[in-house]
């Protein structure tokens, strides 16, 4: 799933505002689906939300 949101080299950071505009282009709760690739374990977002990494999955 990350693979089709997230196509990218995985040592890729995004912002939080990044990460909203990719993923609202497939899905307009870009909100909750953030937050199920981070607790899925698709992303990792730094503690204090600031940058997100693609994990390999």
């Amino acid at each position: 799933m990350s693979s089709l949101i997230l196509q990218s080299a995985m040592n890729k950071s995004y912002t939080e505002k990044e990460v909203n505009t990719i993923l609202y282009n497939w899905y307009d709760d870009f909100v909750i689906l953030r937050r199920y690739l981070v607790d899925y374990h698709f992303l990792k977002r730094e503690d204090d939300g600031s940058l997100y990494y693609k994990l390999d999955k």
